[in-house]
């Protein structure tokens, strides 16, 4: 009885299954795949907290309602946010818009040192740790632009990084249209 053939494939089915089952839980865990194929963000609707240490409100789908704005993905680690950091500011005037910044997967302490160091040209920053947001916008990763509509509606992505004639040639036009 000790070696009936059914009861060993049985027992060694089960092992398989239950060590299979661990190895896609850990996997799910550890590669965030619940976040990554259920994203619980719109544009339309959605919430970011501030970003800890820093003394400015976070931003959400109600500060865009009733007027169009700019929206700036940007991390401390990323090298092209780091160039075009300075220029935001002045391109967000030139564009008649209020600037947000969305910091995307960052330490909220490399921000702070980020904006103490290059300057905070931003309204409301707000923290997206997980990348939601980002996702949400169709971001292919940062630094990336996007201007938003009242409602707020998403109406242009810039991915990369910003440049004068971006403001002149796809901003202004998008928000005419």
């Amino acid at each position: 009885m000790q070696n009936d053939p059914a009861r060993r494939a049985f027992l060694g089915g089960a092992v398989a299954l239950a060590s299979l089952g661990a190895v896609g839980l850990i996997a799910a865990r550890r590669f965030d795949l619940r976040a990554r194929l259920f994203n619980p963000l719109t544009i339309e609707k959605f919430a970011l907290d501030p970003v800890p240490g820093l003394a400015r409100p976070g931003i959400s789908s109600a500060d865009f309602a009733s007027r169009p704005a700019m929206v700036v993905l940007f991390a401390s680690w990323c090298p092209p946010c780091r160039e075009e950091h300075g220029r935001i500011g002045d391109l967000a005037r030139r564009a008649n818009l209020p600037v947000y910044g969305a910091l995307y997967r960052d330490n909220p302490q490399a921000a702070r040192d980020f904006l103490r160091e290059k300057g905070d040209p931003f309204v409301a920053i707000g923290d997206d740790p997980r990348g939601f947001f980002a996702r949400a916008a169709g971001a292919r990763g940062v630094p990336a632009t996007l201007v938003l509509a009242p409602g707020p509606r998403l109406i242009l992505r810039i991915d990369g990084t910003l440049s004068e004639q971006d403001v002149d040639e796809r901003i202004k036009p998008a928000l005419r249209a």
